[in-house]
């Protein structure tokens, strides 16, 4: 009877060692890990030098609508009433007058609050197969 009681006090034990070594060696990982990130030179650039990039910066867009200027598409193109119908109904679905990093619902919701988002996608799918399957 004795036996039947030490084991399972010797099975603890070794598990609580061995979660205490895991634990230990959890928090010696962490402070390693954020030791060498805080060590870092906050300076430094992070750009290999000679490295210069191509990349224009973004240009500044109209301050009441949170988009970039659209990219006019030609009139005269085959495709033009489908784009143009698609994108004012994308327009007519969202608040562009809104901040998107602050209030991103209804900036994208705030139009379609009568439509439901099966007929949102049904209208998507019509009008993007329709863009599609025009010849240029």
């Amino acid at each position: 009877m004795e036996v039947k009681r030490v084991i399972p006090i010797v099975v603890a034990s070794v598990l609580g060692v061995l979660l205490l070594i895991t634990a230990v060696a959890s928090v010696i990982t962490v402070v390693k890990v954020f030791g060498i990130a805080n060590s870092v030179d906050e300076n430094a650039s992070t750009t290999p030098a000679g490295i210069t990039t191509t990349t224009a910066p973004p240009q500044p867009g109209n301050d009441t609508v949170n988009v970039n200027d659209p990219e006019v598409i030609d009139k005269s193109s085959a495709r033009f009433p489908e784009f143009l119908a698609y994108s004012q109904w994308l327009g007519a679905s969202m608040n562009l007058t809104r901040e998107p990093c602050t209030d991103f619902f209804e900036y994208v919701c705030e139009g379609t609050n009568e439509d439901t988002i099966d007929d949102t996608q049904t209208r998507n799918e019509q009008l993007l197969l329709q863009v599609m399957n025009r010849q240029p």
